[in-house]
């Protein structure tokens, strides 16, 4: 996609400070990191939400995020992390590229996610019929 940022990144006509490369995915620093070490991790091959990215690509893909949290840990020393991964404008994807954000996490960092405060309360009669429609 001649417009999308990643597209530029991976075909290197913008710079970034890419931390891990295959012949499929490209892992990057986040340019407004929650934690040193914030990773993007993105297929090189444009798809914009993960329900489109090919299965062998997506177990890919995976391995990715998996290598890239993991040198987080060693390298640079965190306890933890977060992986976030957004799909359409509606769920807070702001580049249409798939991508995966490895948040690297301490206990300390101050970083809250507040999730409780996004919960909804479900009837057993709401879980039922959601249940339904998942399974038939």
């Amino acid at each position: 996609m001649e417009n999308c940022i990643f597209c530029k990144i991976v075909s290197k006509r913008l710079p970034a400070f890419i931390t891990y490369e295959s012949n499929d995915v490209i892992a990057f620093l986040d340019i407004n990191p929650i934690n040193p070490g914030h990773t993007l991790v993105c297929t090189k091959e444009h798809f914009d939400v993960l329900t489109k990215v090919p299965e062998k690509l997506a177990q890919g893909l995976m391995t990715a995020v998996k290598d890239v949290s993991a040198k987080l840990i060693i390298k640079l020393g965190y306890q933890g992390f977060n992986i976030l991964q957004n799909n359409d404008k509606c769920a807070g994807q702001i580049v249409p590229h798939i991508h995966f954000h490895v948040i690297p996490r301490n206990p300390d960092d101050l970083v809250r996610f507040n999730w409780s405060e996004n919960i909804k309360r479900m009837s057993e009669e709401q879980f039922k019929e959601t249940y339904r429609r998942l399974t038939t």
